[in-house]
């Protein structure tokens, strides 16, 4: 079966035919939704196949946007907790004891670390989104690639928005 352009990966295995295709469709039940790209297209055979839970930053609704936040400081809370933890009981191995002090400390520096490098995946992965929402091309092919995935789930389309074959996007 030869797949052309428009055609959209969405079962697991739907790719067997080309042995070119890149990537197959991630599982994504249960799994958050983060910023990135939600797709990619096979060089070979052009199917755009699913590539797991992301999205776009600007896309995404506030409350999402929210869960990222709040997802990433509750790692931060997690780390430091661990740190703070794993500095008690090396004090207590080496009978050195722990002083409230310096468990408040390794706490504090796990907090700060953890949470400045997910601020900082954040941040990075919110401006390579807005980097390809600023492509039209990009754009319309997220459009249809949406478009087509509501299509393959039964969704009735009525679009707002499409895109013609030159990549440029319609509004309806």
């Amino acid at each position: 079966m030869v797949k052309g352009p428009g055609y959209l990966a969405t079962e697991p295995g739907v790719g067997d035919e080309c042995q070119q295709c890149v990537a197959r469709p991630a599982p994504v039940i249960g799994r958050r939704v983060t910023p990135g790209k939600p797709f990619d297209e096979c060089p070979s055979c052009g199917a755009r196949v699913a590539t797991g839970p992301f999205s776009e930053w600007d896309t995404m609704p506030a409350s999402l946007k929210f869960n990222n936040i709040v997802n990433g400081l509750r790692w931060a809370l997690l780390i430091g907790l661990l740190s703070g933890s794993v500095y008690t009981l090396w004090a207590m191995i080496i009978g050195d004891g722990a002083s409230r002090l310096s468990v408040a400390i390794a706490f504090s520096l796990g907090f700060v670390v953890s949470g400045s490098w997910r601020g900082v995946w954040l941040v990075e992965a919110i401006q390579r989104s807005r980097r390809r929402m600023s492509d039209p091309m990009y754009t319309a092919r997220l459009v249809k690639f949406e478009l087509e995935r509501l299509g393959a789930q039964g969704a009735s389309v009525d679009p707002v928005v499409s895109a013609d074959e030159s990549g440029r996007v319609n509004a309806h």
